[in-house]
């Protein structure tokens, strides 16, 4: 038994919700450099932004290694930028969108 999931779709799709909900600032923290679905989520991040005409902004984008600790830094560093809402991206919540408003 095989069990995977499309985590760019998956992103893209969240990331446009967010959109739709009327933010234009949305953050994203990035898993281990290492991991294959890193890219994944990022590419479909960036894709949602690039799609819907909202700026990519680096400042918005922090690294993290999908542990619980280096989510909870990393969302930390975005709420001291600004952020006011964070949206949890399931199964981990330790891979997070966070949206400014």
């Amino acid at each position: 038994l095989c069990v995977s999931s499309d985590d760019f779709k998956a992103t893209y799709s969240m990331t446009c919700h967010l959109i739709k909900q009327g933010h234009k600032e949305i953050g994203f923290i990035k898993g281990h450099k290492d991991h294959g679905a890193t890219q994944h989520r990022l590419d479909g991040y960036l894709d949602a932004l690039s799609d819907n005409n909202i700026e990519i902004k680096q400042d918005n984008i922090t690294e993290g290694d999908f542990s619980f600790d280096s989510g909870e830094i990393a969302a930390k560093q975005l709420l001291k930028k600004g952020a006011s809402k964070i949206s949890l991206k399931p199964p981990t919540k330790e891979s997070a969108l966070i949206t400014k408003l």
